[in-house]
């Protein structure tokens, strides 16, 4: 039986959200300016308060994602293409499906000396599910660096196919010379057919 999210469903799922507490950097270092002398004071934030968010889980992948708590309906009432929710407001107790792919600007990743040298940031990103989210991620967190990766691999692919074009072109150049050089100079090629 599917389950139905309407106003009231909604309203008390809203309730019985479990609110993320996430740590802000101004709480662990509440010091904007240390004062320059005696007559400009520190800078110092008291308090900081945002809007209320909750956590909700993905259903499919289990993963814990902070949400706004004013979005939280909206969030809760979207469904995927096969009816189903996308979102739910309850713990499922569950692993969250990560993957063990590493982003191409992971500190370990195997061609992250080259990607050192061409100038690019780090990435934390090593739960990467399979290639096709690898490049989903390359292409949208980091655009520019995708961009470049994708021109130089490219211009190796055109610089390998035209060394592969000069070997055959070469190699068919040394099976026909003596023959076109014979009939260059006149005289009947002796051709051995097998």
């Amino acid at each position: 039986m599917e389950e139905r999210r309407d106003a009231g469903t909604l309203i008390e799922m809203v309730r019985e959200a479990e609110e993320a507490k996430l740590a802000s950097d101004l709480e662990k270092n509440p010091m904007l300016h240390k004062g320059n002398d005696d007559s400009e004071p520190d800078t110092r934030i008291t308090g900081v308060k945002s809007a209320k968010r909750c956590w909700i889980w993905d259903t499919q992948t289990f993963e814990k994602l902070p949400c706004l708590e004013y979005m939280l309906p909206g969030k809760l009432t979207q469904k995927r293409e096969d009816g189903s929710y996308r979102f739910t407001h309850k713990n499922p107790h569950r692993e969250p499906v990560m993957g063990n792919i590493k982003c191409m600007l992971h500190e370990d990743s195997p061609n992250r000396e080259h990607t050192k040298q061409m100038g690019f940031r780090t990435c934390p990103m090593d739960n990467i599910r399979n290639q096709f989210g690898l490049i989903q991620h390359m292409r949208v967190k980091h655009k520019r660096e995708w961009e470049a990766i994708e021109q130089e691999r490219l211009e190796n692919e055109r610089t390998e196919d035209r060394k592969f074009q000069q070997l055959l072109i070469a190699s068919q150049l040394a099976k026909t010379t003596p023959v076109s050089q014979a009939v260059s100079r006149g005289k009947r090629a002796k051709v051995k057919v097998k």
